[in-house]
């Protein structure tokens, strides 16, 4: 099992881990400044993965694709989400993980299907990249997630 996985399950439970506790309000509210709010990350993270690592892949994601519409780049929060849906979300997040490790022991990561990361002129052409990209994309969305938490912890709303 590639380095990259392991450090892919640290970065996922670490984002958990700043997430507990956190009530729905706090989750969903988009703080001055920003453009999303903790909900859309994890949404967002959940669709990316299954994109590059699975899509690209010429696989068949296994994420409805109703997750597309409300978390692919470009898109926005639309709608409050509830506790229920929040949980809902996390547990998919938790899931990535061990669907992950269990696919990639099963070796069905046989091709991949190169593109161009359109903001930072990155190439994917592999999988190996894939992975690296995965965790480039997580670690910048955990500082992401860490700045809305932090604002939406210490604001009053």
């Amino acid at each position: 099992m590639p380095k990259e996985i392991e450090f892919f399950r640290k970065i996922r439970k670490h984002v958990l881990q700043l997430l507990e506790h956190m009530h729905a309000a706090q989750l969903n509210q988009v703080p001055t400044g920003f453009s999303n709010n903790l909900v859309w990350n994890l949404g967002h993270l959940l669709v990316t993965q299954q994109s590059i690592l699975y899509r690209s892949s010429g696989l068949q994601p296994k994420l409805d694709d109703s997750y597309s519409l409300l978390f692919k780049s470009g898109t926005r929060p639309e709608k409050e989400f509830a506790a229920e849906d929040i949980n809902a979300i996390k547990q998919l997040f938790k899931a990535q993980i061990t669907d992950l490790e269990a696919d990639w022991a099963k070796g069905i990561f046989q091709h991949y299907n190169s593109w161009n990361h359109r903001d930072t002129g990155i190439v994917v052409s592999s999988m190996a990249d894939a992975l690296n990209f995965i965790i480039f994309h997580e670690s910048m969305h955990l500082g992401i997630i860490k700045s809305i938490k932090k604002q939406v912890t210490t604001s009053p709303k």
